[in-house]
Order: structure tokens, then sequence, then C-alpha cells
């Protein structure tokens, strides 16, 4: 073949070519759909909590056409392409003058670029071919654009790929974040100043007003002399302010939106619509700084909240540290998350699994020195106080926390139940089986999340059922469809079982012997709470609810350093106590709920934890399952009938067992001694000794306590002090 057959054939491939490509529509290329615009994340209210940046390094948002200021796009025609509406994508005058330079001065002086150029150059892959190639294929794609696009399509692809400067890409996003508006808002003279600064974005913006206000003004003469600005807008322009706003780029809630970005890993979205209430949010940031400040001499440096609406599972705060920013207490660490040992605050749920299993509210259970032997060796669990309490009823054994009945009431029914029942309700096991943890697991011994946690809790003001925790309410995808997150329900328990649970972690009376009657959770609404505390002060925890809401609370430092003698209660219940005080402030945080019909209310002995019989001298009411009704009371009938059944010792109770503490100095450790309806001529003796006041120092051996009226003996008791 000779070579002018070649060159015919290249010329006609390539001319064959070009028509094929400029007859390709340009969607194919997905002009609009490769912009990846910044994903944004939003309160539960539609309040911007951050925006994080898009593919080219910075803020990115896409606006319509319609809902771009028309002076803009005028503007942009009369300072970047004057002929916008009238060439097919290309304007060959200007070309022309553009290539004479290349070959005269062997570079572009004027680049000759239309808007429809640019927009090529935006939107494909070729801003970084050498500059002969590139402009011979912004030439083609121009082309082929104009062909398939409407001027109106263009120009809007146009302003919102164009750069700003500051990291702003876009119309949208550059007049939000210059001048806290949209693009249809904007005035002549910010209109103006944005169009200067696309030329020369990284020295020519907003925020050096001097060099951008000069060609602003200058580009205001030249648009009134070609008529395209009136007087009316002239006086307008003079008289405006030069100044744009400071650059913020929102990022509030830092933890909540971390979290969001780590739970839509691996999913295209565009915006999150979150649970979170952000002025609930901020104000417990501040809570938290307040509330743990007062610590700082016994080492507790940071903490944890979140507030959980139980009946839909949105997550309305979520305060992960004291101070996300502050790198000395490991700030950015999100502690909701972290695992750690529970302490106490699982026992609800031992209880709850022993109501299920034959015991009542009223049952009494030994408070006595016990040892287990377990697959690891022996335990010997010990209470908080390092006193045994004796007789202790089932109720009063939660609301104190006492350590023994608890294990006493896991062992009764197996261990295996309740980590079966914490595996349902989500909790990690960390590859164990329930032998690993054994009965210490009431206590402590599996660690777990402060989420999980506050989750579980949902079963009480649920009745039973756990509402599974969210924090996102819906997701924008970029295909613009909108996905709306449910949260699933389980029945975790009984209604029944949840209400008697409930209604014991609701009693300040219960508690108590435990925490005296004046403590953080004596709260002027419906609310109930309990602590947990690890070994050697590590950790402690609060977790709480009120009709609709639940709210967990963590103290403690993420070093795993231990507290200097800081209890659920003096920290994360000092704690929850602001937070749920706050939450008063702001929400109805919901009533008692109505006791189930398998529930009766019945008259219990207080001494036998049975039925009361009609020789029962102290009796009070308790919710009795009607399914497991105790019997009635008939021991109380071999008292004396001539004493005075409205006086008797309240405490101790008989058989009570108390154990000196050796490190505790003796003399801060006494028991104070109640009688009900002592009378002023009514005398009291411990070991045949008067006692003149109420508290008693604590002496080892067995001692009686005799109350006597008119010397005739009226009640006695026996204790022990070890």
């Amino acid at each position: 073949m000779k070579k002018k057959h070649y060159i015919l054939l290249i010329t006609g491939i390539i001319v064959i070519g070009s028509i094929v490509i400029l007859l390709l529509p340009p969607s194919r290329f997905n002009l609009r759909g490769s912009f990846r615009e910044s994903k944004r994340i939003y309160d539960r209210n539609g309040i911007l909590l951050r925006e994080i940046i898009g593919d080219e390094g910075g803020v990115m948002r896409w606006a319509s056409v319609d809902s771009i200021n028309t002076f803009m796009i005028e503007a942009a025609i009369f300072s970047e392409d004057r002929h916008f509406y009238s060439h097919p994508g290309i304007d060959i005058g200007a070309l022309l003058r553009a290539f004479t330079q290349l070959i005269t001065k062997r570079r572009f002086i004027s680049g000759g670029s239309t808007i429809t150029m640019q927009v090529a150059r935006l939107s494909y892959p070729i801003r970084h071919w050498n500059t002969f190639m590139r402009k011979i294929a912004e030439i083609m794609l121009a082309l082929k654009i104009d062909l398939w696009l409407t001027k109106d399509e263009i120009m809007e692809i146009y302003l919102n790929r164009v750069y700003f400067g500051n990291m702003l890409y876009g119309i949208e996003a550059a007049s939000q974040c210059y001048y806290g508006k949209s693009p249809a808002e904007l005035s002549e003279k910010e209109v103006l100043i944005l169009i200067n600064s696309i030329q020369a974005p990284s020295t020519c913006n907003p925020l050096h007003t001097q060099k951008i206000i000069k060609k602003a003004d200058r580009m205001a003469q030249m648009m009134y002399e070609n008529g395209l600005m009136d007087d009316s807008q002239m006086r307008s322009y003079s008289k405006e302010s030069n100044d744009a706003m400071p650059i913020h780029f929102t990022f509030r809630a830092p933890h909540v939106t971390d979290r969001i970005i780590y739970e839509m890993n691996g999913r295209e979205w565009r915006e999150v619509y979150s649970t979170i209430d952000i002025e609930l949010q901020e104000s417990l940031e501040k809570t938290i700084k307040t509330t743990l400040k007062q610590f700082e001499n016994r080492n507790l440096s940071n903490g944890g909240i979140i507030v959980i609406h139980a009946q839909s599972g949105a997550i309305l705060a979520l305060v992960g540290s004291m101070s996300y920013f502050d790198d000395s207490i490991d700030g950015q660490f999100n502690t909701v998350y972290g695992f750690r040992s529970p302490g106490s605050s699982l026992k609800p749920f031992t209880y709850a699994l022993g109501l299920m299993n034959g015991y009542n509210a009223c049952t009494m259970i030994k408070d006595e020195p016990l040892y287990f032997s377990e697959p690891f060796g022996d335990y010997k669990p010990e209470n908080y106080d390092f006193k045994f309490h004796g007789d202790v009823p089932f109720r009063q054994a939660l609301g104190c926390s006492y350590n023994i009945p608890a294990v006493k009431v896991l062992n009764s029914i197996g261990y295996n139940k309740l980590y079966t029942i914490l595996m349902k309700m989500g909790f990690n096991n960390h590859g164990h089986k329930a032998e690993h943890y054994g009965l210490a697991i009431t206590l402590g011994s599996m660690s777990v999340d402060l989420y999980h946690l506050a989750n579980a809790y949902t079963l009480f003001p649920n009745l039973g059922v756990m509402k599974k925790a969210r924090l996102i309410d819906s997701v924008l995808t970029v295909s613009n469809s909108v996905e709306y997150m449910k949260s699933d329900s389980i029945r975790i328990i009984p209604q029944w079982t949840a209400f008697i649970i409930a209604d014991i972690l609701t009693d300040n009376n219960a508690r108590m012997p435990a925490f005296e009657e004046e403590n953080p959770f004596k709260l002027p609404f419906y609310a109930g709470v309990k602590t947990g505390t690890s070994k050697n002060y590590k950790d402690n925890l609060s977790l709480g609810f009120t009709g609709n809401y639940v709210i967990g609370v963590w103290a403690g430092n993420n070093n795993n350093q231990p507290m200097l003698n800081v209890s659920g209660i003096t920290g994360a219940g000092v704690l929850f106590r602001h937070t749920v005080m706050e939450m008063y402030e702001r929400y109805e945080l919901g009533s008692r709920p109505s006791a189930p019909d398998s529930i009766v209310l019945m008259d219990i002995c207080t001494h036998t934890g049975l039925l009361a019989g009609s020789e029962c001298r102290n009796t009070r009411t308790e919710y009795i399952y009607k399914f497991n009704i105790p019997d009635v009371c008939h021991q109380c009938s071999g008292h004396d009938s001539n004493n005075d059944r409205n006086t008797f010792i309240e405490y101790p109770d008989n058989g009570d067992i108390f154990v000196i503490a050796p490190d505790i100095d003796i003399n801060t450790q006494a028991i104070r001694i109640s009688v009900k309806g002592l009378r002023d001529e009514d005398e009291l003796f411990i070991d045949g000794t008067a006692v003149s006041s109420e508290l008693w120092i604590l002496k080892p051996g067995v001692h009686i306590i005799i109350a006597k009226r008119d010397g005739e003996i009226i009640d006695s008791i026996q204790f022990e002090v070890r």
C-alpha cells in the first residue's frame, strides 16, 4: 500500500473515530455522577454536625441551576465565555489565537477555553495530560458535551465543579462557607467576588479582600457599561460590605460523627441524618467536664454518657470522653464503646432470672460467708462493705447491691442462664464460653461496653423488650434514594419480671441500708438506677432509666489506672444525676408503667418473707407473680402475746454477720441500732450493758441486743462480728 493510502486510512480512522466519539452521549461518562459531593452528617433536626471532604480534597456540594442566582450565571458568562450561548462548545477565534501563541511563543498565553471546555477538563481525567494533548481532548469533549447537553445543564456542571479556594468546590459550598447563604441569596458584590476568585483561587479569594475587591469593582463597572447592571444594582453594589465570614468547617459531636463514619464504612452515601439531639449532646459535653472536674484530686480523668430513647432505640446523646481534643486522656477514644468490667450493673439480669426461676421480691436470702468450687479454682465472693447481713429480702439484696446474695441466686439457677441471656442481648463473649466467667459473671468478670449495657436496660421501660439502639435515622445514598433505619425489638424477659426488677431499681427504700436515704438516685420523678464498680476502683458505672429513656454513664481512666476511692454512687452516680436532671429540663421523661395483670399486691411478713399471717406483727406490701405466691407465715405465732407487737428491733436483723475491715480505723466502723416504736422509758442493752447511743462500735464476737419495757423483754436479736 502506498504512503498516501496509509495517510488516507489513518485520516479516515481519525475522522470516523471522532464522529463516533461525538455521537456517544456524554451521560456514558457520567458528568454529574463522577462528582463526589462532600458527605454530610446532621442531627435529628437537620442541623449540620460535620462535613467530610469529597474526592477533590475539599467541601463539595451540588446546586441545581434553578437554585443559582441568575446574576451569577450572567457574571460567569461575562467573565469566562461571552459567546457561551452562540458557539458549539468551542470558540474558534479564541482557539486560533491560542494555537498561534503556541507556535510563536512556544506556550499558551490565552487559553481560549470556553466554559464547555472547562467542564470537559473538570469532569474527565485529562487535567494531568501534557498541554497540547489536553487541549485537543478538551476540544473534542466540548463539542460532544455541547451536542448532547443544554446550555443550562453545562452551566450547572461548571458552577458546581469549579474551585473557589480554601478547599471549596462549587457555588453551593462557596456561598455557604464564605457568606452563610445559598447561591440564590447572594448579592451582586458577593457574586462578583466569587466569580473573580475562580481565576486565581489560591491567592485571590474572598478572604484576600483588597486584591479581590479591586477585580470585582472593575468587573462591575464593565458589566454596567455593557448594560448587564443597572443604576440601582450599582448603587446597591457600592454600599455593600466587602467582608466574607471566617471559614468554619462544622465539626460538632465528634465522637458521634466518628462512629457514624465507622458504621457507614463500605457504603455509598451522601447524607446521614442521625438520631442525635445536638442541643442535648453539647449540653452533656459541658456537664461531663464540670462534673468530673471536682474529682481531679481523686485520679478520675474521664467519662462517657449515652442516652437512648427506650421505645425507638434512637440515641439522643453520645459523649465519648470528657474532651475529644485532649490527648493527655486519650480523648478521641470513644469510651462508650470501650470494654470494661461492669461491676454490679449486670445484677438486675441475674435477679430477673431469679424471679423467673421461683424467687419472689420478698424471698429472704441469707447473706453469709460462702465458698464455691469452680473450674478455675475456689471462689469466695465478698460484699462491697465487707459485711454479712444475715437474712435479707430479695428486694433489698438487689437495691443494696450485696454481692453474696446475687452469687447465691445465680448459683441456684446456673450461670449458663445469665450467659445465654447476655448473648441474646448482643454482648461480646470475647471468644469464651460460660465456664470461663463462672458465677463471677454477675459481679463483672466479663468485660462489656457501655453501649450494650445501656441498650440492655431498655428492656425495663419496655417491660421485657430490648430495643436495639441506633445512631442513624436515615441515609441519602449517592443515587438520591433514602433509606430509613429501624430498630429491632427482642423479647428478653416476661413483662411481669421486668416490671418487678424496675420497681426495685426505683425503690429508694430498698437501697437505703447501703446508700442511706439521701443519695444521688433519690430523684423527684420516676427513675430506676443500678451502679457498678470494678475491682480496685478502676471503673464505675451508673445505668438507669425513666419511663421513656435509658441513661448510661461511665467514669474512670483510659489508662486503666484506679481512681482514689470513687465508687459507682459517688462518681458515676453523681454524673448520672446531673445527666438525668438535664434530661428532666428538656424532655417528658415518662411515668411508671402500669403493673401487668399477672402481678398482684400482697401483704408480706417482713420477718420471714412469706405471706403475712394473722400473728405477723410487721408487714409490708409487695408485688407478687400470681403463679408463684409464697406460703402463709406461721412462724410469728410463737411470739409472747404479752409483748407489745408495735415495738421491735429493726436493725440489725437476727443472725446478721459483720466483718471488721482491718485497714480502716475501728472507731469509724459502727452500726446504727434501730428499734421501731421505742419509748422514752424503754431500755436497750447490748451484752447486758445499757446503750446510750444508736451508734455502736464493732467488736469481735457474738452479741445480743435486748429491748426492755418496765423490766420486761419486748424483743431481742443475736448478731456476730468477725
